[in-house]
């Protein structure tokens, strides 16, 4: 079985080694943890956006940036494939491990999580992978760079020592934490295609795109520029072994428009819920349009729409302020 720690360590030894030429900087702990910055104290790089996107998905993606025109607005989008799908999404990419510290509560994605599966991140009740690697990563998307503290919970929950934990960083309201969030577009939906009673082990290829959101130096405005691309920008695309019945039962569900509080610019909504994504409603986590091809019978399914002028207001109205 692939060790999605094993090949994401295989990106992470790239990063380092060539940490100038991406513009991040790399440090060390007094326990031994590495820290990869990616945007709190540098500027990043499109290619450094890409790699943290590649490591946060077990590399077992392809990302690509693409040219993306939504409603006149010339973007950057961003493609991503992968054949491993539950794996790479639900057992690594998604943000589901939350660790708390004294001062702060952070939420970790990427490779690490297969190896802690701590209580609190249910969704690896959806897959039964499991992984055991003598070094691991975690990505975080925040505005500081973590201390010890965290270091120490990571490895312990991983079960290995804290020289070999590396922890990746980005905040939202910088250019590898737009990239990171745009290449979400297939995870956003496999794990909303199990809640909705979808059989995702028929899933047996993905791909996804949404636009990378324009950088703005505000973090909770970055936060729902970020997430807007998904909601109202994104769609994925799903093939898949399975009946007709099976898809036409979920697919409308599966689209950010199926939410009560659909049409709302994500910042608001944020705000509504106390900053808080678990207090949302959880049909909004959802792309704009999802598409559902049946390799038996050779169907394609398509549910919502990307919705320009909400990408529109997002991307050129006023910053929203707490």
């Amino acid at each position: 079985m692939v060790s999605v720690n094993k090949e994401a360590m295989k990106l992470v030894k790239q990063v380092i080694n060539e940490s100038e030429r991406l513009g991040i900087e790399v440090s060390e702990l007094r326990n031994g943890t590495k820290i990869i910055d990616m945007g709190v104290n540098c500027l990043g790089s499109w290619e450094a956006g890409v790699l943290f996107s590649r490591i946060n998905m077990g590399n077992l993606g392809r990302i690509e940036l693409i040219p993306y025109q939504i409603d006149g607005l010339d973007l950057t989008g961003v493609m991503v494939h992968s054949d491993q799908v539950v794996t790479a999404t639900l057992a690594s990419q998604i943000a589901g491990w939350k660790i708390k510290t004294k001062n702060t509560s952070i939420i970790g994605t990427g490779p690490a999580r297969a190896q802690a599966v701590v209580d609190s991140d249910y969704y690896f009740d959806m897959t039964d992978y499991r992984d055991n690697n003598n070094e691991a990563v975690l990505c975080l998307q925040t505005t500081e760079i973590p201390g010890e503290e965290i270091a120490v919970e990571v490895a312990k929950e991983c079960g290995i020592s804290s020289e070999n934990i590396y922890l990746i960083v980005a905040p939202s309201a910088s250019l590898v934490g737009s990239i990171q969030v745009a290449a979400r577009s297939v995870e956003q939906t496999v794990h909303k295609m199990y809640e909705k009673g979808f059989p995702i082990d028929s899933i047996t290829f993905a791909r996804g795109m949404a636009p990378v959101a324009p950088v703005i130096d505000d973090e909770l405005e970055a936060m729902g520029r970020i997430n807007d691309a998904l909601l109202y920008g994104g769609f994925s695309e799903f093939w898949l072994d399975c009946s007709d019945s099976e898809i036409e039962k979920v697919i409308n569900d599966l689209v950010s428009k199926s939410s009560k509080s659909f049409g709302e610019p994500f910042a608001k909504l944020f705000k509504e819920a106390d900053y808080d994504f678990f207090k949302m409603d959880k049909d909004i986590h959802a792309m704009a349009k999802v598409i559902m091809i049946n390799q038996r019978t050779g169907n394609r399914f398509e549910a919502g729409e990307i919705h320009q002028d909400i990408i529109r207001r997002s991307y050129t109205g006023r910053v929203i302020k707490s």
